[in-house]
């Protein structure tokens, strides 16, 4: 299991104060938290450190190359996050591959002891997701940030990719193709996407690159469909370090002829790192949004899905799932099952263990782990207190009401 420690990073300060500060990575990892808390920059800095181990395993970066200050700050600007560094900022990351450690403005990189590295297909699902379904001919638009110039080029090609009409999971409506246009077809009316409601412009390319990326994993149509021999791979790594090495060529040359020879090494697990799912969604397609993630990340074991989220239903959904997967486990009759899946999708839920919620302090940049019962999620947290006070709201205006009749 990977695992990440941060100080005094951005609007994170103290971090974790339990487990020594070492926050679990584990298969479903969310973060909450008011605006300005860290959500996104946690997520962020986990999608960079394990791109950059992956980066590190393929062999397309060296690791003389990485370990130095700018090279490293330099990664992270892909994420808009590299003006968040400061004199004291501190972070551990331990992963399969390799561990990072950053101190004093320095950033060393050695191998980890442990074993059993799967490469994974890294996807970062930006908040700003809607802005390549709701605008025609968005991938034209030039100096756009660069992670979501990645999204908007996965979006593209997940589009292509599907077979019309595909089924989405919110209103029992269907995505179809007309003349290279996304539809949004419901039982009485057809729109263009980029006409179509925010819920459907952020949810759409959510779903589809989600569903296009675990698809491709799980089913081996990656590139690479088979395993390289030892001899293919160390052939292939001597070819890297060869391009790596060689001053004539020109980086944009170096960078194109790295991305053909490593998409020779298999993609083992897909993870998914997402920005607020539920956005501009009604609940119950919240609901639905979150069972289909989860069936994504379901397919492999070695999958992972990291979600930040301002959605308390999200968290309520997430208590579903894992409860319905204890009750699950103890189910034999297919009638019982059937009833089960009524409720949560038998291949949508999850394990206690395998579930970690982390609520993120805005004001003395602190986090803690949201406390379960039983391996549920309690419902002690920022999120359901907020709801709990404007009850406690209502309840004093009505006060007020009857004071002054």
């Amino acid at each position: 299991m990977s695992k990440i420690r941060i100080k005094n990073f951005g609007p994170i300060k103290e971090g974790y104060q339990e487990n020594d500060g070492w926050l679990d990575i584990k298969k479903v990892t969310v973060f909450i938290g008011n605006q300005g808390s860290g959500k996104s920059t946690i997520a962020k800095l986990i999608s960079t450190l394990m791109w950059t181990e992956k980066a590190i395993a393929k062999g397309v970066m060296r690791l003389d190359y990485l370990n130095t200050h700018n090279r490293f700050v330099k990664q992270t600007s892909y994420h808009n996050i590299s003006s968040y560094f400061k004199e004291n900022t501190e972070i551990d990351y331990i992963g399969s591959a390799y561990n990072f450690v950053f101190r004093s403005g320095v950033f060393r990189a050695t191998k980890s002891e442990h074993n059993g590295y799967s490469l994974p297909k890294i996807m970062y699902v930006p908040s700003d997701r809607n802005f390549v379904a709701s605008i025609e001919g968005a991938e034209k638009i030039k100096y756009l940030p660069a992670y979501l110039v990645a999204f908007q080029d996965e979006y593209r090609r997940a589009l292509m990719k599907y077979k019309s009409p595909l089924s989405l999971p919110i209103n029992n409506t269907e995505l179809i193709m007309v003349s290279g246009i996304p539809f949004i077809v419901g039982e009485d009316y057809d729109v263009p996407l980029t006409k179509a409601s925010s819920g459907f412009q952020a949810a759409v390319p959510l779903f589809l690159v989600s569903r296009d990326l675990a698809q491709t994993v799980s089913e081996g149509a990656d590139p690479a469909k088979r395993e390289l021999s030892s001899q293919e791979m160390k052939k292939l790594r001597d070819e890297i370090e060869r391009i790596l090495t060689n001053e004539k060529l020109a980086q944009e040359v170096k960078d194109e002829s790295l991305n053909i020879l490593s998409s020779k090494i298999k993609i083992e697990n897909f993870i998914n790192v997402v920005e607020e799912p539920e956005q501009n969604l009604f609940p119950t397609s919240q609901k639905k949004i979150l069972e289909s993630l989860l069936e994504f990340n379901n397919a492999i074991a070695a999958n992972k899905l990291i979600m930040t989220t301002h959605s308390p239903y999200l968290i309520n959904y997430l208590t579903l799932a894992v409860k319905a997967e204890i009750v699950k486990s103890g189910l034999k009759s297919e009638e019982a099952l059937s009833r089960l899946a009524q409720i949560v999708p038998l291949e949508s839920t999850v394990k206690a263990d395998d579930l970690v919620i982390y609520e993120m302090g805005e004001k003395n940049g602190t986090i803690r782990e949201l406390e379960s019962y039983k391996g549920l999620p309690s419902d002690e947290n920022f999120l359901n207190s907020s709801l709990e006070e404007s009850n406690e709201l209502f309840a004093q205006l009505q006060e007020i009401e009857k004071g002054w009749r």
